[in-house]
This record gives structure tokens, sequence and C-alpha cells, in this order.
């Protein structure tokens, strides 16, 4: 389940949107290739989930995905993300955001507030399914958080502009939290904690 949603990410993040036509009217700007993914993403996760995860069901994923969106939307706004000007970008980002974190937490887990608490406030991931689950949304949110440094600097690049870094920031995060569990599959991450089986 690890490749198939590796492989949707970078399909849905930096392929997909790049194979836009270079020079149409669509393509002027980050929105174009930002809406690519945000629809691409929620799709290849979904087909990346679906036989494997214990509850794929298509409500299950509407819910998991609106409702992380909606946190994850928030969360980048009280992180400094524009409210009102680039909104759209920030929605789609969000949306982004949800599909590789919120999604697969809800078709793996379901609606369970008790693992949530333990994965996201606790730290404390006991099985492999449950370390995969925390590992890329921490490392996702990390990545987006180191991305958005290059936006301090003074230097007026294009690609510096909202939320460009912070994207493919999460994307690297993402990647590295998925590299992470790979290496240290069946070993605890954080302290003297067993990791059984899924």
């Amino acid at each position: 389940m690890l490749v198939r949603l590796s492989a949707a990410l970078v399909v849905s993040t930096l392929v997909l949107p790049h194979a836009l036509p270079p020079h149409a009217p669509i393509t002027d700007g980050v929105l174009p290739h930002l809406a690519v993914a945000a629809v691409a993403s929620p799709a290849l996760v979904w087909l990346a989930l679906r036989d494997q995860a214990a509850h794929a069901h298509p409500s299950n994923f509407v819910a998991s995905f609106v409702a992380g969106a909606a946190v994850w939307h928030a969360l980048l706004v009280c992180f400094g993300a524009p409210l009102v000007q680039l909104a759209h970008l920030t929605l789609l980002f969000a949306c982004v955001l949800s599909a590789f974190t919120a999604v697969p937490f809800a078709m793996v887990f379901g609606f369970n507030r008790a693992v949530f608490e333990k994965l996201f406030f606790v730290d404390a991931p006991e099985s492999d399914s449950e370390k995969r689950v925390h590992l890329s949304a921490v490392a996702m949110a990390a990545g987006a958080w180191v991305g958005s440094l290059p936006m301090l600097l003074d230097w007026d690049r294009p690609w510096q502009q909202w939320p460009i870094p912070c994207f493919y920031g999460a994307v690297v995060g993402y990647l590295v939290g998925a590299l992470i569990f790979a290496t240290t599959r069946g070993r605890p991450i954080y302290g003297n904690g067993k990791i059984s089986k899924p």
C-alpha cells in the first residue's frame, strides 16, 4: 500500500500538473497546476487504497476528504496562509494535504477517535498500519512547514509564490516519511514502544 500511495503522490503532484501544454492560457500561474494536483490526488489515493483498506467505502472517502480539507485549510490560515486574497490556492493546497493524510487514515481506521488521538496527540503508533499513517501525515506537515521558509527570502521569484514551496515541501516530506517507514518497518520509531504486525 505504501508504494501505491507514494506513486499516487508523485503522479498527481509532479507528473500530471506538468503534462499541461506549456503555453496555453490555462497554464499561467500556479492555479492550474495546483488544481490538477488537487483533483488527481484524491482520485489516485482512492484507487490505491480501495482494495486493501478495511473502511474503503465511498462515504468514508468523501467525508474524510472534505473534513480533512476544512481542517487543513484552517491550520494553513492559522500558520499564516492568505485568508482572502489567495483563498482558492490555500483551499486547493489543503485538498492535496487532505488526500494524503486524512483520507488514508479514514480508509484504514474509519472514524476512530481513540486511534486518532493515539496517533496525533500521544505519538504512539503500535502497528505498522498506524505507523504508516502517522509518519506520512507528520512528515507531510513538517515538509510543508519547512517548504515555507524560501517564501521568507526577498527574491521575488515566481517559485516563491504561495503555496509552491509549501506544496513541494509537503511532497518531499511525504516521501521522506515513506522512506522512514520503509526502513523502520516492524520496529518502534519512538521510545521503547512495540510495533506488531498489521
